[in-house]
C-alpha cells in the first residue's frame, strides 16, 4: 500500500485514512489469508496436488469476473482468451 501511494504522489492522503479503518482492512486481510492457507492445506491432505494446485492457481479467472461485474470493466478479447484458457487448463489437468 505504501509503494501505491508512494508512488502515485498521494502518500500525504494516507495519513488522513483512520487507524480504525487500516485496522479493520489490515485484519481482515490477515484472516482471509489465514483461511485461504489453511483450507489449501487441509484440502491438500485428502486430495492429490495435481487436481489442488491448478484449481488454486485461478484466481486470475475469479479476479477477471470479479473486475467485470463488480467494477464494470471492459470484457476485452484478451480477457475472454485468457478466461478461455485458464477454464481449458483445468479440464485438461482433471
Amino acid at each position: 500500500i505504501f509503494v501505491a501511494f508512494g508512488l502515485s504522489g498521494k502518500f500525504s492522503s494516507l495519513a488522513k485514512i483512520p487507524l480504525k479503518t487500516i485496522a479493520i482492512i489490515s485484519a481482515g486481510g490477515i484472516c482471509a489469508g489465514l483461511l485461504g492457507v489453511w483450507t489449501y492445506f487441509k484440502v491438500l491432505k485428502v486430495t492429490p496436488a495435481s487436481k489442488i494446485v491448478p484449481l488454486a492457481a485461478t484466481y486470475p479467472l475469479v479476479t477477471a469476473i470479479l473486475s467485470v461485474l463488480i467494477l464494470k470493466e471492459e470484457f476485452s478479447w484478451l480477457r475472454l482468451v485468457g478466461t478461455v484458457l485458464i477454464v481449458l487448463g483445468i479440464f485438461l489437468v482433471k
